[in-house]
């Protein structure tokens, strides 16, 4: 399990554009121990294969703390939508329920 949580060098590999057009990603930011946590990656779970232009990465406090610095996160869980590079829409807390209307923004 730790190696599925280990990929802090993995935004320095994702492409500003795709084929041209803008590209998504959406990073969700949480904890093993946390319940709200896994609701919210239940959903993105879900979801994920309805929007396949949109690249998933998942950080743990545990294993990638100095991302959780540089993004300047401060509760668990935080989702953070970005479009080539460049924030555009952050959510903290248990966003479950929010997931389609942040990521509706990636149409």
């Amino acid at each position: 399990m730790k190696n599925y949580y280990k990929n802090k060098y993995l935004l320095c590999k994702v492409k500003v554009k795709r084929n041209g057009m803008d590209h998504f990603t959406l990073l969700k930011f949480g904890a093993s121990w946390c319940s709200y946590t896994t609701r919210v990656g239940c959903h993105i779970n879900e979801v994920r294969k309805r929007y396949p232009h949109v690249d998933f990465i998942f950080y743990n406090l545990r294993y990638d703390y100095p991302v959780f610095q540089k993004y300047k996160v401060e509760t668990l869980p935080t989702v953070i939508l970005l479009k080539n590079k460049i924030e555009i829409k952050r959510h903290d807390g248990d966003c479950s329920y929010l997931l389609e209307e942040i990521l509706s923004l990636t149409r």
